[in-house]
């Protein structure tokens, strides 16, 4: 490993530690101040690699606050924090009694996560994780199919953009403006200004790099609807207008029930026949989002089952479900070494160079991240692009090294923008830099 490697490393570890609360680690100081699941989840996968002890308490925080109706929450909030007011999560009687919560999940990638720390372990704590772990995240994955896909399609329809963690993507913000929330422009734009009001994101960091207010409202209408309902899926189900079948939250399904499949033949656990069925149309059902002309996948509305034809690095993700056919496998290499589209200088771009919508510095709208690079090379080992996928994983490392472990960075230059001391950042780099 070179000198500037173990700089890296030597970083990493450092932010990890600094972001650590003992039982979950925060995903930055003062911004985020609650336990992500999907941010838990990567940030595992670095912590792996200094105490897998410590990473499977990472993993089981998120799990100890799982719904009684097996949904595992976004986040986790601190039991003073007065976000808790915001979610009323207790609005459910399904809610966690004593663990206060959001109302909505995130992209489900703990099997992956839970899989690969349990292999760090000696074999008495595995077995203890494992037992603990595979449990829950069977009634994770039946929630899903319960209550995210209402329409009968077998995919994940999300009800936030939250859900997807990928939150003002262009497809998401156009598809919300397009759609009958019910209000007047004027009840929007008080809506609006009281959601600005209770955001931490603008204060800690440039608000030019952010969500911007109307994208901000938009945020916050759907998300009191939704606890309005009282996070009641049969209701959201009848008067929610929000559900979109995500590609990346999708193709993150897809790979993760993969995943859970093998851990439960591992360790000798039948998964319900529904569950296996449900599993089978899905990894169907990914492919009905593919678009032949483009060559890449969209999110459909999926409540009308139209395409949402605006692309994204989430059009690519279905590389990493590992289950699409060869020649749509290709398309997408293709696109990821476009010049003029996602193959820029340090990863992919959130949004295509080329792209009307593409905003350099502004949050999920075209700044490349660590996580959606992992989940790329990832995908690219598993498929046999080796090539490829270390070109991604090189860029990742140096984006980093010349960014530092910043939230994201510009795709063109490696400037850090969003948080500092991004913990998933640190995380994943490790986890590459421990690969090479």
């Amino acid at each position: 490993m070179t000198k500037s490697y173990h700089r890296i490393e030597g970083d990493a570890v450092e932010v990890l530690k600094k972001n650590d609360r003992g039982t979950h680690t925060v995903p930055s100081q003062n911004m985020y101040p609650h336990a992500w699941l999907w941010d838990s989840a990567f940030i595992s996968l670095g912590l792996r690699h200094i105490s897998p002890v410590r990473a499977a308490t990472e993993l089981n925080t998120i799990f100890d606050g799982q719904w009684k109706n097996g949904m595992i929450a976004n986040m986790r909030l601190g039991q003073a924090s007065l976000d808790r007011y915001v979610w009323s999560s207790r609005r459910s009687p399904d809610a966690h009694d004593s663990i206060h919560t959001s109302g909505i999940s995130q992209p489900p990638v703990l099997a992956e996560a839970v899989q690969k720390v349990s292999e760090r372990l000696d074999s008495d704590e595995r077995k203890g994780f494992i037992d603990q772990s595979l449990g829950r995240l069977v009634a994770f994955h039946e929630w899903i199919y319960a209550e995210r896909s209402p329409f009968g399609s077998g995919l994940f329809a999300a009800v936030h953009p939250w859900e997807t963690g990928m939150e003002n993507t262009p497809p998401w913000m156009e598809h919300m403006k397009s759609l009958d929330w019910g209000l007047d422009g004027k009840l929007l734009k008080k809506i609006g200004q009281i959601a600005n009001g209770l955001r931490r994101d603008t204060v800690h960091t440039p608000p030019h790099q952010r969500a911007n207010k109307d994208e901000g409202a938009l945020f916050f209408l759907s998300a009191m609807k939704l606890r309005n309902a009282r996070y009641n899926s049969t209701i959201l189900a009848k008067t929610h207008p929000l559900h979109v079948e995500d590609i990346a939250l999708n193709s993150i399904f897809v790979r993760n029930n993969q995943i859970l499949s093998e851990l439960a033949e591992e360790y000798s656990l039948t998964l319900p026949e529904k569950l296996q069925q449900n599993m089978t149309r899905t990894r169907y059902a990914l492919n009905e989002l593919w678009d032949k002309e483009d060559g890449m996948y969209y999110s459909r509305d999926a409540v009308t089952k139209k395409l949402i034809k605006i692309p994204t690095v989430a059009s690519l993700l279905p590389v990493y479900a590992g289950t699409i056919p060869q020649n749509h496998l290709s398309s997408l290499a293709g696109h990821l070494q476009n010049a003029e589209t996602f193959g820029l200088p340090f990863g992919a771009p959130t949004v295509p160079a080329n792209s009307d919508y593409y905003r350099p510095k502004n949050y999920w709208s075209a700044p490349t991240w660590v996580n959606i690079n992992w989940l790329l090379i990832d995908g690219l080992q598993r498929a046999g692009q080796d090539g490829l996928a270390n070109r991604m994983k090189d860029k990742t490392i140096r984006m980093v090294s010349i960014g530092g472990m910043h939230e994201y960075f510009d795709a063109q230059t490696a400037e850090g923008l969003g948080a500092k001391d991004f913990s998933w950042t640190a995380a994943l780099v490790l986890d590459l830099l421990r690969q090479k």
